[in-house]
């Protein structure tokens, strides 16, 4: 029994195989070394992006809604990105079955598929920029952290460069219509004999002597040319532009004169942050803020029927009392200037009522009600994550455009077993590709 027991456990000695390397290709190894320094690359983003995001105090970091981050399209992007996981794997299954025709469709269709995807991100960058949200400009952006006086000096400016240009452009075509009407009147009297000729040319020329010559016909002509050239720099002048014109007058006033003077009169009270802050949401309304805003306007509408009241009793005042003057009474002139600035403060607080009463209704924004404005915006922390979301989105689509120059690099070729290896290094090269996007939807469009 022992020599049995002896031969059941004796199998001889253990048979090891050698194997040089490890179990895959060199190709795919080399594939996995550099997909652990992208995931080691898009974590050290999408952590900072976490510590950004919720580390910042409450009210102080945009909501998707307030950068025009609009959901459905991440979420059709998302669609996009798993379909197109399905189909390359198709095209490498259809590959490996030697079945190069239907694996060639596969991988167009991957193809397509990413394109679908850039074409989306192109139209929300579009988008972001027509808003004037990135992250830079010269001096620097649009975006306003804070509504403070440096935000409300930014609009000023802003507004004032506005009504420079359609001034200048107001003046040139009011130079051009004179100029032609001139050009007019000198081709009609052209074929008239009479000494009356020279005289009426001469005074619409601003010309001492009456003789009219040739010289003046051509100079007439260039300055009309001259007028006609500057006009066209600046991009001529429209009926529209009276209206956009007018607007900027009235937000001049009403917008920023009356807030840098109420500010001025409570520099250190929640008045003046109210007011600043009023500001800011009229150009662009941010959802957090919607109800302390709202509850202060009502609250300055009431307050500024009162003024109203007494600004028209002031008006009357004076013209009650210029009524009592003689012509030549020397405090007249005072008195005038007295009834200007009455009347003149009628006329703002009238403009200020208007102004706020757009805010019961659904409120776009100055900046979206007039798209030439342009005005700087107040958006808490809009910079840092205007500079995040591009920093973290650029960086994908430039992966999702690598993957889409070696899928149509690889489409011209035949699609048979020999290029099952190739095709499963793009496939998990694509795979990274969609799961870094799985981690970017909901961190840019949920939350």
């Amino acid at each position: 029994m022992a020599d049995n027991h002896h031969d059941d456990h004796d199998h001889g000695p253990l048979q090891l195989q050698y194997q040089p390397a490890l179990p895959i290709t060199i190709g795919k190894l080399c594939l996995w070394l550099f997909l652990s320094t992208e995931i080691m690359f898009f974590a050290a983003l999408i952590g900072t992006y976490i510590v950004l995001r919720w580390g910042a105090p409450a009210n102080t970091w945009p909501a998707p809604t307030d950068v025009h981050v609009e959901e459905w399209i991440g979420a059709t992007n998302t669609f996009v990105l798993i379909f197109s996981s399905f189909t390359i794997v198709a095209a490498l299954e259809a590959a490996r079955a030697n079945l190069a025709a239907r694996a060639k469709t596969f991988l167009f269709a991957t193809f397509i598929l990413g394109c679908v995807f850039l074409g989306f991100k192109a139209y929300e960058y579009k988008s972001k920029f027509a808003h004037g949200i990135y992250p830079w400009g010269s001096p620097r952006s649009r975006m306003y952290d804070k509504a403070d006086v440096y935000y409300v000096a930014a609009v000023r400016a802003r507004l004032g460069d506005l009504r420079l240009d359609l001034d200048s452009r107001k003046v040139l075509d009011g130079t051009r219509i004179d100029l032609e009407k001139k050009k007019a009147l000198d081709d009609q009297l052209a074929e008239v004999g009479d000494a009356e000729h020279d005289r009426i040319v001469a005074r619409l020329m601003g010309k001492d002597k009456i003789e009219w010559t040739a010289d003046d016909s051509q100079t007439l002509e260039a300055a009309l040319e001259k007028a006609k050239d500057d006009l066209a720099d600046k991009g001529g002048w429209s009926e529209h532009l009276d209206e956009e014109l007018a607007e900027v007058l009235r937000l001049q006033g009403a917008l920023v004169r009356w807030t840098e003077r109420e500010v001025a009169l409570h520099p250190n009270g929640e008045k003046a942050e109210a007011m600043m802050m009023t500001a800011g949401y009229l150009v662009y309304p941010l959802h957090d803020f919607e109800e302390y805003v709202t509850s202060y306007v009502e609250q300055e509408r009431i307050e500024n029927k009162d003024r109203l009241a007494d600004a028209v009793k002031v008006v009357a005042a004076v013209e009650k009392q210029l009524l009592d003057l003689a012509d030549d009474a020397p405090e007249r002139a005072a008195m005038v200037q007295q009834l200007t600035v009455a009347q003149d403060e009628v006329q703002l607080i009238k403009s200020r009522q208007e102004l706020l009463s757009d805010l019961p209704e659904p409120h776009g924004g100055l900046n979206e009600e007039h798209h030439f404005l342009k005005l700087p915006m107040f958006i808490p922390s809009g910079n840092m994550w205007a500079s995040s979301y591009f920093l973290l989105t650029g960086f994908h689509a430039l992966h999702v455009i690598v993957g889409l120059i070696i899928f149509a690099l690889a489409l011209p070729l035949r699609l048979d077993p020999a290029r099952g290896g190739f095709l499963e290094a793009t496939g998990l090269y694509w795979h990274f590709v969609d799961l870094v996007w799985i981690f970017l939807f909901p961190l840019l469009y949920l939350f």
